[in-house]
């Protein structure tokens, strides 16, 4: 359930455009002694893990799964300071979802080299277990996919075992003014499913479009939210917004559009671990099978990363 997977890391990742020493509040910084010489505000460590465990649910259609993350990451531009260049880093590392009917280990780099932008190139094996939807293949990218349709082929068994691949390559720009916070991301995806017949389609219970054979899939996504209360490198905040998701395939024609609002509370529960709620509810404005039905996904994320990662 991808769809509803990376809106969460995303605007994490806009929350925390402020610089990484920020974090330490001016009147816990630690003293130094006066025949040491100070260090520069702006030090960076030397790189560090970072984890990430996030489940996540959606509904219309039905949907459960976690997103794992491990990453080895380098702050960048450790000569420079400023605006655009604190929290600047490059990380590498692997990625999973783990759904009740898929599995799909990847790797992935991103990078930050300047405060508003971030880029994220990945590869995924798409790994299907034959239930709840996937895989089913379609004479024709024309085929009647509707829900009720697959809920038959599914109570007859006719979705496979099978291993697909994807590429994506993601470009977000984020930017926060006070406690205005914007960002908007593109992504392309690439995805494969070899033992599917030229010419024919098949059901991607992640994205939930019937794609071709072999497809390429866009998706714009944009959000403005605004900060209620706390700050966003405090163990405590509260974020309103509004979300607008665009999905489009280029091979088999599908389209969608999604408005939502956005709510993300993190109540300074397992600080340590910035454990972090978040949820969406709105409508699909244009869609093949849903157009006027409501949407609603949340997630539960808890977020590691080593003091010279920062």
């Amino acid at each position: 359930m991808s769809r509803s997977a990376g809106w969460a890391s995303v605007l994490l990742a806009a929350l925390t455009l402020e610089p990484a020493h920020a974090d330490q509040p001016a009147d816990t910084a630690p003293e130094i002694p006066r025949a040491a010489p100070a260090e520069p505000a702006t030090r960076k460590g030397t790189g560090g893990w970072r984890f990430r465990v996030q489940p996540q649910f959606r509904v219309i259609p039905k949907g459960l799964d976690v997103r794992l993350e491990a990453a080895w990451r380098s702050p960048m531009w450790r000569d420079r300071s400023g605006l655009l260049f604190d929290g600047t880093y490059i990380e590498v590392g692997p990625i999973a979802r783990l759904s009740p009917a898929s599995l799909h280990p990847g790797v992935a780099v991103k990078t930050v080299p300047i405060a508003p932008l971030e880029l994220e190139a990945s590869v995924w094996q798409l790994r299907y277990f034959g239930n709840f939807g996937s895989l089913f293949e379609y004479e024709s990218v024309d085929a009647d996919w509707s829900p009720e349709q697959r809920d038959r082929a599914s109570s007859e068994g006719l979705g496979r075992h099978e291993t697909g691949w994807a590429m994506s390559f993601k470009a977000v720009l984020r930017l926060k003014l006070g406690p205005i916070v914007w960002l908007t991301d593109f992504i392309h995806h690439w995805m494969s499913a070899p033992d599917v017949m030229e010419g024919h389609g098949w059901y991607e219970s992640s994205s939930d479009l019937l794609l071709a054979r072999e497809d390429h899939v866009q998706t714009i996504n944009s959000n403005l939210g605004y900060l209620l209360w706390g700050h966003p490198s405090a163990d405590e905040f509260l974020l309103l917004g509004v979300r607008w998701e665009g999905w489009r395939s280029l091979e088999s024609a599908q389209e969608r559009q999604m408005l939502s609002l956005l709510t993300m509370w993190r109540p300074g529960w397992l600080h340590e671990q910035h454990f972090t709620v978040g949820l969406l509810t709105g409508v699909y404005i244009d869609d093949p099978y849903r157009t006027g039905l409501p949407y609603i996904a949340g997630f539960l994320q808890f977020n590691w990363l080593d003091d010279e990662a920062r």
